[in-house]
């Protein structure tokens, strides 16, 4: 993220652009910058960046008041510290990456990715997750279709599965299954996926939960932990 961070949009995915495809589309399910070029899709359709569309059209419509790409002067305080546990015998320490760190904060940047780098609070991160519970709906703000939502939860991708979790992907959603090495406890049917610093959350529409989990650590040694191109990044107070 960090090696990014002086980039716009549009020249990522201009570079992306001219790399080849790791394999036919539909032969087998491969993580990568698949929503970092919808976003800027979103930007040349919308004639806005994507910060100012996702305020607009997402964050003020459901009260997201402390979401962001990069921290506001006034709120930087409240950034949560990022730590590290190299191994599994390690003890948890502070990191001593520093861009890592700080990305949300200093230096005013120009990069809005539409799968990764935003920094939000557990509050408004729920309001997303009980919008999608709610099949498109949060505090009488309609900002998804019921039939959208079904959509985005439903398998996309065949007989394909999530790497050796058995589980299936929607529109950025891992759909926990039956075979599901990766669900504990939650129903078949759920919604999980996690962020780069080891946020996580699941919707059970079956029990009509929504579980977050923040542990701001990288990097992080268990196999249970969220990865970079989801909404979350870092968390604050």
């Amino acid at each position: 993220m960090a090696t990014l961070l002086n980039m716009t949009n549009e020249e990522v995915v201009k570079k992306l652009a001219r790399r080849p495809l790791a394999h036919n589309p539909g032969e087998k399910f491969t993580y990568g910058f698949n929503l970092d070029v919808i976003g800027r899709i979103v930007e040349v359709l919308s004639g806005k960046s994507l910060q100012d569309f996702f305020q607009e059209r997402i964050f003020k419509p459901l009260g997201m008041l402390d979401t962001y790409f990069y921290l506001p002067p006034n709120k930087t305080s409240r950034l949560v510290e990022l730590y590290s546990k190299a191994t599994p015998q390690s003890p948890i320490t502070l990191s001593t990456e520093d861009a890592t760190r700080n990305f949300p904060i200093g230096e005013q940047r120009a990069l809005y990715l539409g799968g990764e780098g935003l920094v939000s609070t557990a509050l408004d991160y729920a309001k997303i997750c009980q919008l999608i519970l709610n099949g498109g709906e949060f505090n009488n703000v309609r900002l998804l279709s019921r039939k959208t939502v079904e959509l985005m939860t439903r398998n996309q991708i065949g007989s394909s599965e999530l790497w050796e979790r058995h589980d299936k992907f929607g529109l950025g959603f891992q759909i926990i299954t039956e075979n599901s090495t990766y669900g504990d406890q939650a129903s078949v049917g759920s919604l999980t996926w996690g962020g780069a610093y080891c946020s996580e959350y699941t919707i059970d529409p079956k029990e009509k939960l929504v579980m977050l989990v923040f542990t701001n650590i990288s990097p992080y040694t268990h196999n249970n932990f969220g990865l970079l191109a989801i909404l979350l990044i870092h968390i604050y107070q």
